[in-house]
């Protein structure tokens, strides 16, 4: 079995929403939903928080795990890729003398995730002794084949130029897809010391656990803040 870092990135810098990562939702810090469900998943050898904010480290502490350092103000810009911090992560605990072979991303934005889905993640990546896991949602609603590219002159034209004898309409004639929604990312440390942005670190055969559109929900706006709050609060009446 390959050992497993577990961690959670947030940054005190989001862009959408002020501190999000912290903001109470249905009076808890939103990281805490994160943390909640990573410390009950199995499989699991060590969970962190990485974070670049002294007052994120506390709450994050607070809600009992473990914040080893404060990651460096460079990695905390938001145009700084995922994969760039979990590689420091392991260097961290590479230097210290703790090695892993695999890690796994959570995000602190997805409040309504299920530790089984973490669960599902890490036991297909065991089974299928694969590269890498990642949760994924199916396209619904804004299917590529209905894309438009927005011209200079206003204008609109197909951004997807459908093979012969293939239609956009009715929904049900349009093959399903799906997009890797970026909740979980579950990655063999290689990976990350042989990087490939083109497939997003993800290797050549990458595997997937699908979330319904209730768990995958993302806290990216006010309104995303509003939905959650009321899926839990009932969800406890």
């Amino acid at each position: 079995m390959r050992k497993i870092l577990a961690v959670i990135p947030i940054r005190c810098g989001s862009q959408g929403v002020r501190n999000k990562n912290i903001r109470l939702l249905n009076g808890r810090p939103l990281v805490a939903y994160a943390i909640e469900a990573l410390k009950m998943a199995k499989g699991i050898d060590k969970c962190i928080v990485s974070t670049d904010d002294i007052e994120y480290s506390n709450i994050a502490k607070e809600w009992g795990i473990e914040v080893p350092f404060i990651r460096p103000s460079n990695l905390g810009k938001g145009s700084v890729r995922l994969h760039q911090v979990m590689k420091h992560a392991l260097d961290y605990f590479d230097d210290v003398g703790e090695n892993f072979d695999a890690i796994l991303s959570l995000q602190a934005t997805v409040p309504l995730i299920q530790t089984s889905t973490i669960n599902k993640v890490i036991e297909k990546f065991h089974k299928e002794q694969c590269q890498s896991v990642a949760t994924a949602s199916k396209i619904r609603h804004e299917h590529p084949y209905l894309a438009k590219e927005i011209l200079d002159d206003g204008s609109l034209k197909d951004f997807v130029k459908l093979p012969n004898n293939v239609h956009r309409y009715p929904r049900q004639v349009r093959p399903d897809l799906c997009y890797f929604n970026g909740s979980i990312f579950l990655r063999d440390r290689s990976l990350l010391y042989n990087m490939d942005e083109s497939v997003n670190c993800m290797g050549s055969n990458p595997r997937a656990i699908f979330m319904d559109d209730t768990e995958s929900i993302n806290i990216d706006e006010e309104i995303d803040f509003n939905i959650a709050e009321c899926i839990i609060k009932n969800k406890r009446v």
